[in-house]
């Protein structure tokens, strides 16, 4: 299982670099002041692989031991203006 979260998460980084390079090439768009969002999962199994770009979320709709749907909530939103998880 290590193998294929290091494989996926290569791949994620490498999906973002190429979108990255893609970008460069059009002069007329404004890439500081252009947003970009991206949310990928990857279902291994019982395992989820989640990949987190920008200021949206991941959210799983599930039902709880009573049968009652219940929505939890996967990833946070990445925002600059928001405290780093790191620095708490």
């Amino acid at each position: 299982m290590e193998q294929i979260l290091l494989t996926l998460k290569e791949s994620f980084l490498k999906a973002s670099k190429i979108m990255d390079k893609e970008l460069k090439l059009h002069p007329d768009i404004d890439c500081f002041c252009s947003g970009t969002i991206a949310v990928t999962l990857v279902k291994q199994g019982k395992d989820l692989v989640i990949g987190n770009v920008g200021d949206s979320r991941a959210i799983l709709r599930t039902r709880d031991h009573d049968n009652n749907l219940i929505v939890v909530q996967l990833t946070i939103d990445l925002k600059p203006n928001l405290p780093s998880a790191d620095s708490t």
